[in-house]
């Protein structure tokens, strides 16, 4: 586990963002952090997909698609987490789906958000970070009317990655990492899964 803007800076990344959901569990030394979901680098699976949560896969390709995983699907997303992908990570809520929303039941609460998506083609990618970190700057955005922000520059399919405290972005400006959220330098969270880009 580490920060995203320490994982930018060792990976040398042009864009950074937080990932999974986790959970910790605390011993007398350490904390040890495990990504809930789907979790693959550089084609190494190293945390299983997890029913009812929403993987993004990237192909060989590099081209990113949204799986949601359900109980009769689980042997086919485990077979294609082997199967040639490189990169995968995993949500919790997909939030898209066919260019409508599908959220139900979900939180008021403003807040801050991560949310990922890809455009109708599934070849662009787009992302959605809110700062609420900062009250007195920005109260966040509730999932849902982030969602419908995000609907309108043109996802198509879209999840929820881990929000609040956790939502973090890192870019690369002049050859230096600078985080922009959040926007306060001082919170600066240790997650189990960052998510790097890198333009050749």
């Amino acid at each position: 586990p580490e920060t995203t803007l320490s994982f930018a800076k060792r990976c040398d990344t042009n864009l950074a963002v937080n990932a999974n959901f986790f959970t910790f569990q605390r011993s007398f030394f350490d904390k040890f952090y495990k990504p809930l979901g789907l979790f693959i680098n550089n084609g190494k699976h190293l945390s299983p997909a997890k029913e009812y949560f929403t993987a993004m896969i990237f192909s060989k390709e590099k081209k990113p698609v949204i799986v949601r995983v359900e109980e009769d699907r689980m042997e086919g997303v485990e077979k294609l987490a082997f199967d040639g992908v490189q990169f995968g990570i995993a949500g919790y809520n997909k939030i898209i789906e066919d260019g409508r929303i599908i959220l139900q039941g979900v939180s008021k609460r403003q807040d801050s958000r991560t949310l990922m998506g890809t455009n109708k083609a599934g070849d662009e990618l787009f992302i959605l970070m809110i700062d609420g970190e900062r009250k007195a700057l920005s109260r966040g955005l509730s999932l849902l009317d982030a969602t419908r922000l995000f609907l309108q520059v043109g996802v198509f399919e879209g999840i929820e990655l881990d929000g609040g405290g956790s939502s973090t972005l890192v870019a690369k400006i002049d050859g230096i990492q600078h985080q922009l959220v959040p926007a306060s330098k001082k919170q600066c969270r240790r997650v189990a899964v960052n998510l790097g880009f890198i333009v050749e």
